[in-house]
């Protein structure tokens, strides 16, 4: 599991050479963050460090997005930071650096950009989507992918957020009374994803899997991902992806584990988030009026 959701700065650690030990702001002024002293006659600041100061950094950039999306879910708000979210890179830069396995273990999905939570700009587009779903049941959202999106040289990413709030337990090994998980598919059509998961029923276990070829991978693997409550994973190419052609496809589903017969129904919010380097008209594309089906 992938935990904490998210992180923020909290103060630092240092070397001490004359102690030959890691010190943080509790002990060195400068590796800590300003704080208002306990004895404001005595001093009126103090430094220190610890996730007292990164979690509040956290809930401000959730309450900014609130106040721009005032009727944004806390699912909603969950996924948009998640989405902006980054890991450090000082993470990997350290003596003893984090590889991309082993950094979400300790940072989530990174720090959140609240900016970038809250609107889109020329080279990246957000897309976002609120419903409920039936318990042992699917849901597909197209994505539209411009022709310059495809073959524009450059990286070019695809990132999907999905945030749920399931019912839950005290207890680590049976956590989750529902499951969610999502599948970013390409080169195939609507009708084939709709045929593959109205086959399958709870009896057969997990959702079917798609053929390998047809899922984008992510940096996060399904299994990583799917064992908590806010599920982001990201496709990054700079190949040209013109055989795929211009519609991908996100397919939710949502599995009963213990959830009691009375809850019928799991809320959730999606994100998808489509960027591109070297691409200035993507928002602009893709803003363009779409003709609704009858």
């Amino acid at each position: 599991m992938i935990k904490p959701d998210l992180v923020d700065f909290g103060g630092n650690a240092v070397w001490d050479g004359p102690t030959g030990g890691l010190v943080n702001g509790n002990q060195k002024e400068a590796a800590g963050i300003w704080a208002m002293h306990h004895k404001p006659i005595e001093k009126l600041f103090r430094s220190r460090s610890g996730t007292s100061f990164a979690a509040p950094n956290v809930a401000y950039k959730a309450a900014l997005l609130l106040s721009q999306i005032p009727d944004a879910s806390a699912n909603l708000l969950r996924s948009l930071l998640a989405l902006s979210a980054n890991i450090p890179k000082a993470v990997t830069l350290r003596a003893r650096g984090l590889n991309e396995k082993t950094a979400p273990m300790v940072c989530g999905y990174g720090i959140p950009n609240a900016e970038y939570a809250v609107s889109s700009d020329d080279g990246r587009v957000i897309l976002l989507a609120e419903d409920e779903l039936l318990l042992d049941h699917f849901a597909v959202f197209e994505v539209p992918i411009p022709t310059e999106f495809q073959n524009t040289k450059g990286t070019r990413e695809i990132r999907v957020s999905l945030a749920f709030d399931p019912p839950a337990r005290h207890t680590r090994a049976d956590y989750l009374g529902v499951t969610m998980g999502w599948r970013l598919v390409r080169g195939t059509d609507e009708a084939a994803v709709f045929d593959r998961y109205q086959k399958w029923t709870k009896e057969e276990g997990k959702p079917p899997e798609f053929p390998q070829r047809l899922v984008c991978p992510t940096d996060v693997g399904s299994d990583q991902r799917e064992s908590g409550t806010l599920q982001v994973g990201t496709y990054r190419g700079k190949q040209d992806i013109t055989k795929y052609g211009d519609t991908y496809y996100v397919a939710v589903w949502c599995s009963r584990r213990w959830a009691p017969a009375t809850i019928e129904k799991q809320r959730y919010a999606l994100t998808v988030q489509l960027r591109h380097e070297n691409l200035t008209t993507l928002y602009q594309t893709l803003s363009q009026p779409i003709k609704l089906r009858a």
